[in-house]
């Protein structure tokens, strides 16, 4: 199969904001805790989170942007890799990180913004709307439109994707986390989120599951 994220699951700016201030962040963080959890326990799991995303550039709501695109979409998807890799299912992973420029870059990497990419669809009516107006020969999203466009139509003929001029595109498993990165520039590497991806996964019975928070 072949799994993704993007990079921007989640965006405040399309409604999924804790706020401003880093009040509104630690809340919305405490939030995520099961309610049975106690107090003193509650206290290490909120601090634990934050310090795992301390890193993360930008306000509150970029952040809030990243952890609910850990928890919502990266983990989910990567359960899924994992079950299938271990069934002996070939997997092939890969991360859609080209933000659109739309809206003073409010959309980011969005849900659902690497479609056009990968049906070769970014002169369509409309679809300037959504990933921007820079789509010209030798742009970095022309680039990465043809490198998908081929990179499905190899997958859908032979089940087996490749990469930029035809180099490789590693199977996904557990030991070695391997996707391609479909960016800025193009380029297959070790999935950078795993450490706090492991985290949600170890702590997932002290968690509150997604659709109830």
């Amino acid at each position: 199969c072949l799994s993704d994220w993007s990079s921007d699951v989640c965006s405040s700016d399309l409604g999924w904001g804790p706020g401003k201030s880093n009040g509104d962040l630690i809340d919305r963080v405490q939030s995520l805790v099961a309610g049975e959890t106690a107090d003193g326990r509650r206290r290490e799991l909120v601090s634990e989170l934050l310090d795992l995303y301390a890193n993360e550039s930008g306000d509150t709501d970029d952040i809030w942007d990243v952890i609910t695109t850990d928890r919502m979409w990266r983990v989910p998807a990567r359960e899924m890799m994992n079950a299938h890799a271990l069934a002996g299912g070939p997997v092939y992973a890969y991360e859609f990180a080209l933000p659109s420029p739309v809206r003073n870059g409010e959309f980011g990497a969005c849900h659902a913004m690497e479609i056009p990419f990968v049906f070769g669809n970014l002169d369509q009516m409309g679809v300037n709307e959504f990933v921007g107006d820079d789509l010209g020969q030798g742009t970095p999203a022309r680039a990465v439109s043809d490198q998908m466009n081929r990179s499905w139509a190899e997958f859908a003929a032979a089940g087996v994707p490749r990469g930029p001029n035809g180099s490789g595109w590693d199977r996904y498993s557990m030991a070695n986390e391997k996707q391609m990165h479909f960016g800025a520039d193009i380029h297959l590497r070790r999935d950078p989120h795993s450490e706090r991806l492991s985290w949600w996964n170890e702590h997932a019975h002290e968690i509150v599951p997604w659709g109830i928070s």
